[in-house]
């Protein structure tokens, strides 16, 4: 028994090592490749830059003044987000409430359209600002700060909060990265009868419907017969990166055929780095892209490129597009040819700044504990590495000879 179990440790140890190994011998499976922006000729020459929200330091965010003026500084692919009004009409719009960015307060999805549509939703940008949190309600809000900075916005009609068809109709050419932020099957419908409407022959071929609800890509999934290219959903996401730090990716993808087209990852997860070229390769094995967000700062602009990612999502994609300049992959900097004062009149915008200014909130308890693990691995890992001493051990350790009590049962 104990030469047993020795063994049997024995062979699982053996194996554990070598896995890494036969993954990369493997030859994975490809996920399916629809027609998309991923795709493109653009992308296939260099990464792309995705404007956050419409590059949101630099202006009003999901507002079609800024995604225009995105275009013109740099911007390759409009990334924006949909949820639906009280009355299910679907906006472009970020966060649950409208507090952060409007001059009002409560839930979007407790207002009608009209009265979204009665707020001024650039009345708190401001360029003076180096942070983006700042509504009432916020802990940061300073009143008295408040009314010594400019806010160029206010009163105009560039903070109208649009419809997704009006943004649809306005861009219906352009590269576009659509977030689902509600996990409900209505508003993806919504979604694919605009594509649809603004494109009835090739509906998806400039679009890639991202959300973190894993329910709600396979809903797109299936209703498209994986006709558009989507990004991962959480689940996805951590499965992934778990697999390509353990190097495992090609041999589970070898078995399992992965569904989505792209993994939009940020730099840094809760304190764990996730940009690396190891991580770019795993995703590219498999035909997937790699994309990752929020990258405000030049040098890590640069990093990005470096890594050999498709494509960065940036709040400033006038830096991100000198630093592209920089790198020899685009022939001109666009951004010398715009007057600053036409995007937001006092010429001024954010500094960019190297560390995120973006909020991931997990879905799943996974998400919530792999940080936790990462984070603690010197407490972590020497514990682990106990318990398999003391299984050792226990496994090598002979048993007891039986006593005379339980040698006479066992005679009888």
């Amino acid at each position: 028994s104990r030469r047993r179990n020795l063994l049997l440790l024995s062979a699982c140890l053996s194996l554990i090592f070598a896995l890494p190994q036969l993954n990369q011998v493997l030859t994975p499976q490809q996920a399916p490749a629809p027609k998309s922006y991923l795709n493109s000729d653009l992308a296939n020459s260099r990464p792309l830059i995705l404007c956050h929200r419409g590059s949101r330091y630099m202006g009003p965010e999901n507002t079609i003044h800024m995604h225009t003026w995105a275009l013109k500084l740099g911007c390759d692919v409009l990334e924006m987000d949909v949820r639906l009004t009280k009355d299910n009409q679907l906006v472009v719009f970020h966060d649950d409430y409208v507090d952060r960015v409007c001059n009002g307060r409560g839930l979007v999805r407790d207002f009608t359209l009209a009265q979204i549509r009665d707020m001024d939703c650039g009345y708190h940008y401001s360029p003076e600002r180096t942070e983006y949190q700042h509504a009432k309600g916020h802990t940061d809000y300073d009143q008295k700060a408040e009314s010594k900075i400019s806010h160029p916005f206010r009163g105009t009609s560039v903070g109208r909060v649009p419809l997704f068809s009006e943004f649809m109709d306005a861009f219906s050419t352009t590269f576009k990265n659509v977030e689902i932020k509600e996990n409900e099957n209505q508003v993806a419908d919504l979604v694919l009868a605009e594509l649809r409407r603004v494109n009835p022959t090739n509906p998806f071929d400039n679009v890639v419907i991202s959300s973190r609800w894993c329910e709600v890509l396979e809903y797109v999934r299936e209703k498209t017969n994986n006709q558009v290219a989507t990004g991962a959903c959480e689940r996805e996401g951590i499965l992934f990166f778990l697999l390509a730090k353990l190097r495992l990716s090609n041999l589970y993808f070898s078995v399992v055929q992965p569904k989505n087209q792209v993994y939009q990852m940020p730099t840094v997860s809760s304190g764990v780095p996730v940009l690396n070229e190891a991580i770019v390769r795993a995703a590219h094995a498999t035909g997937q892209k790699a994309q990752y967000w929020v990258v405000n700062d030049a040098a890590e602009v640069a990093e990005v490129v470096a890594s050999g990612a498709d494509g960065l999502v940036s709040d400033r994609c006038d830096v991100a597009h000198r630093v592209f300049v920089q790198e020899g992959l685009v022939a001109s900097d666009v951004t010398k040819t715009v007057d600053k004062s036409v995007v937001n009149t006092t010429k001024a915008f954010f500094v960019p700044i190297a560390a995120a200014n973006e909020v991931h909130v997990c879905v799943s308890a996974v998400c919530v504990i792999l940080p936790m693990i990462f984070n603690n691995s010197a407490v972590i890992m020497p514990a682990l590495v106990s318990v398999l001493v003391v299984a050792v051990f226990l496994l090598s350790t002979p048993p007891p000879p039986a006593t005379d009590n339980k040698k006479k049962k066992k005679a009888e």
